[in-house]
């Protein structure tokens, strides 16, 4: 007995070295990722060895963050792993909805390499001629376009869960007050240092407000249509945006992604339209435009969740060339643009999984696109991701625009727009944006 046990430690014992034997061997050669897709992050990198790093345990912790990112094979078992946690993280309810473990993913912006953004606008994937727009047959106002009831106790913002119902993901939202006085407290603040110029304010509703039973979207805490009035109620010399009614009239379009928390384009193009009659000028007609589709796009919040309920039915992007001749530059380091590097408006071929890149190849500190369009407008954008898809409906009127990713970049707002002579400004942000205080820090920075 004791014979056998020994020979079957020594099998074990063989079998296990091989194992690490044939893991090492192919790590030694393997090519090492940079970025992890499906989890959306940068992956840790062979760190550089030095003595000082070796003694201070730098080194050694470093390289075991490296070698974890970068073990073989290391997405098929995070796919495996998902997948297990996919029976631990979720909780049905009542109403058919699913309420899911956020488990990381949504960034804090992202942008394509310059090499990935040299092809041309006239070039794309299934490019067509306008279609004629699917009628609303919504009209009127949401049910649940109510006064705030300021007896209510504020509910403490999570961001911990996303829903899923109807093969849709959607983030739990919850107003909270404080930060929306935070919020338009810094807006009057920097719009007092510019008084010559016309400023705007956007809040853009994400898709929970409309697709989920009334209880994640109605009342003080979860009524997104309250937290908008909320903020526009509290700014001062600035003009607010009613962009709700056009998107709530329109809800039967494809207006939000499914597996990612931006609107699309053709989202961003109702809001544009609310834009338009508050800013005084005339809205392109979306038949009018070459559109076109990228496919598949699994997004953010298919990469917090890895819900397998939407994988096998993706969503697609879909864009809209603008009338309007385009040229834009970028940097994510020099605000005068002295040094920058060219960037397409639309990216009509985009290798990464993020197809929401097609939008001015996602987010730089500053970008500017002049056009043809008639007149002399100018105009700057202050704004997270949501914003993408919105400013190429832009250069459809405007000469210039300038975009400002305060996240990416520090700028002062008064000495940019001051140097570069320009006439309005518009924030632009979705309603987590309050509560992101990665981007509050930046935002007040700005004044």
């Amino acid at each position: 007995m004791k014979k056998i046990q020994k020979i079957l430690t020594a099998v074990s014992f063989s079998v296990v070295l091989a194992v690490f034997t044939v893991v090492g061997f192919y790590s030694f050669f393997d090519k090492d990722e940079k970025v992890s897709e499906m989890e959306n992050r940068n992956l840790a990198q062979k760190p550089s060895f030095s003595a000082s790093s070796y003694f201070s345990g730098d080194f050694a912790s470093k390289f075991e963050e490296y070698y974890n990112d970068q073990f073989p094979g290391r997405n098929g078992l995070v796919k495996i792993s998902n997948k297990i946690k996919s029976f631990y993280s979720f909780l049905k309810i009542g109403d058919g909805a699913t309420v899911i473990k956020n488990n990381g993913g949504i960034g804090d912006g992202e942008a394509l390499s310059h090499e990935d953004e040299s092809n041309a606008e006239t070039t794309g994937e299934q490019t067509t001629t306008p279609s004629e727009t699917a009628k609303s047959t919504e009209t009127t106002q949401p049910i649940n376009a109510a006064e705030v009831d300021e007896t209510g106790k504020e509910t403490v913002y999570s961001n911990q869960y996303i829903i899923l119902l109807d093969n849709r993901l959607m983030e739990q939202y919850t107003n909270v007050y404080k930060k929306m006085n935070v919020y338009a407290a810094t807006l009057n603040k920097l719009k007092a240092e510019i008084p010559n110029a016309k400023v705007y304010s956007l809040m853009a509703p994400t898709s929970i407000e409309f697709y989920a039973p009334k209880k994640y979207n109605s009342g003080k805490s979860h009524s997104q249509y309250q937290g908008i009035n909320y903020i526009y109620g509290e700014l001062k010399g600035i003009t607010p945006v009613d962009a709700y009614p056009e998107i709530a009239a329109h809800t039967n379009e494809y207006l939000y992604f499914r597996t990612d928390h931006h609107w699309t384009a053709r989202g961003a193009y109702y809001a544009y339209r609310a834009f338009a009659n508050t800013a005084g000028f005339t809205p392109v007609e979306i038949n009018s435009l070459r559109t076109g589709k990228l496919s598949p796009f699994l997004g953010t919040l298919y990469k917090a969740t890895q819900s397998t309920a939407v994988e096998k039915d993706p969503d697609y992007v879909e864009y809209f060339v603008p009338q309007t001749n385009t040229e834009a530059i970028a940097s994510d380091s020099d605000p005068t643009l002295k040094s920058s590097y060219k960037v397409k408006v639309i990216n009509t071929e985009v290798k990464s999984s993020n197809k929401y890149l097609a939008f001015l190849g996602g987010d730089h500190g500053v970008t500017k696109i002049t056009t043809d369009a008639p007149g002399n407008r100018s105009i700057v954008v202050i704004k997270e991701s949501y914003a993408n898809a919105f400013v190429p409906w832009l250069c459809n009127n405007y000469k210039t625009v300038y975009v400002i990713d305060p996240r990416q970049i520090n700028v002062n707002l008064a000495n940019f727009v001051k140097t570069n002579s320009i006439d309005e400004v518009l924030f632009l942000n979705y309603m987590f944006i309050p509560t992101n205080p990665k981007y509050m820090a930046a935002l007040e920075k700005m004044g």
